[in-house]
């Protein structure tokens, strides 16, 4: 705890600088503590709140003392020490902490905690000879949805093609994460594009959030896709109240009580649980359902129709464009150095530097045309899963996509 609290204040003692005048902030006094110390649970502390402290910062230049501190620190008897201090050393451009890093991240038989932070390190520092590593790591089951996560950071012409050649091998959460990677660039979408109408990827696959990314693209060739299998991108006040009013009319009583919760919990789980948990399992982007209004009919119609009606600024949806062609959206987290954003598929932080438009809109983070890709019985499972009081089991193959 005395640790923790130590690091606390000395993370705060970090000021926004230049990166060219580490000498003048808190990390040169962290650095002497690093290089005082024979600790590693301090040590491992300073490390985490350093590389904290730094998110969103690329090519830091080293402070005084780093290179006989990081010599120290590499040849720590502690794992996670190592590890830790090879990911602040790749933030600080360190070459050989980047050689180190790729080829821990590419052994498959190193600790998968310690891949995974030079994997995620070596994003971050967008490591200009990591592609291949990622491309290799989608053959790992492990290691895969974390590596497609990091090719959406990268425009390689190779990537649309293998990822989706092993598409159908995906499980759910890798299948989110391969579609989020191929949507966020207008040469990947086009790819993603041609694979659903070869039905190499199902149309029902793209969800309602996926189908707005795409367009964020302002793509006419694949704005017109999203035309033809998802629908109008944004509905008139009136077409959402008639809308409302035919599921009305379609989800009678008595067509709920014969509706299958079982299979409405399957459609939960592709549709609605990367963002919101119900009973305890599913995403923390946008607010757990447990104790909402969900045995009200017209709550849950509102809601899921026309979800920007009423809206918390907290779920509101922002759009970043970078300077090298990504889009990202998301609910935004504004840094000193960088903007974190938190979607259905996670969380990507982006430097400002790299940052070439951000966009804020009056949109939910939950976007419309939810249902669009459903038919009448899938919805009436759907809202009679909604209106359980306890968790139901899901039928055999349920937490995988439907066909």
């Amino acid at each position: 705890m005395r640790h923790a609290v130590f690091v606390l204040v000395l993370t705060f003692a970090v000021p926004t600088l230049p990166a060219a005048e580490p000498g003048g902030d808190g990390v040169a006094l962290l650095v002497r503590v690093l290089a005082d110390s024979d600790d590693p649970q301090l040590q491992l502390d300073v490390l985490r709140g350093m590389t904290a402290a730094m998110e969103g910062r690329r090519r830091v230049a080293a402070p005084e003392g780093w290179p006989a501190v990081r010599d120290k620190l590499f040849a720590s008897a502690q794992a996670p020490v190592r590890a830790q201090a090879q990911s602040l050393a790749v933030v600080f451009g360190d070459t050989a902490a980047f050689d180190l890093m790729r080829r821990t991240l590419a052994d498959r038989g190193a600790d998968e905690a310690e891949r995974r932070l030079a994997l995620h390190s070596l994003v971050a520092a967008e490591d200009p000879k990591l592609v291949p590593v990622l491309q290799e790591l989608l053959d790992e089951p492990a290691l895969r949805e974390a590596a497609l996560a990091g090719l959406a950071a990268f425009e390689d012409p190779r990537t649309p093609d293998l990822v989706l050649a092993r598409y159908a091998t995906f499980d759910l959460p890798a299948k989110r994460a391969a579609i989020n990677t191929l949507a966020g660039r207008v040469q990947y979408a086009r790819r993603l594009v041609a694979a659903v109408k070869a039905g190499t990827v199902p149309v029902r696959d793209l969800t309602a959030a996926t189908a707005r990314q795409l367009r964020d693209l302002d793509d006419r060739q694949i704005d017109a896709f999203v035309d033809q299998h998802w629908g109008v991108a944004r509905a008139t006040p009136k077409d959402k109240a008639e809308a409302i009013e035919k599921y009305k009319q379609v989800l009678t009583e008595q067509r709920l009580r014969s509706a299958d919760a079982s299979r409405g919990r399957a459609t939960f789980v592709r549709v609605c649980a990367q963002c919101h948990t119900l009973y305890g399992q599913g995403g923390k982007v946008g607010p757990d359902l447990t104790g909402s209004n969900r045995f009200n009919l017209d709550y849950v119609l509102q809601n899921v129709i026309d979800p920007s009606a009423v809206i918390a600024r907290e779920y509101q949806v922002t759009l970043v464009r970078t300077k090298d062609g990504r889009v990202v959206s998301g609910i935004a987290a504004d840094g000193d150095h960088a903007i974190r954003m938190t979607s259905e598929t996670g969380t990507v932080v982006v430097p400002r530097a790299e940052v070439e438009r951000v966009k804020r809109s009056d949109l939910s983070m939950m976007p419309e045309g939810l249902l669009n890709g459903l038919g009448e019985q899938d919805v009436a499972d759907l809202v009679a899963y909604l209106r359980t009081s306890e968790q139901v089991p899901l039928p055999p193959g349920g937490d995988k996509p439907q066909p």
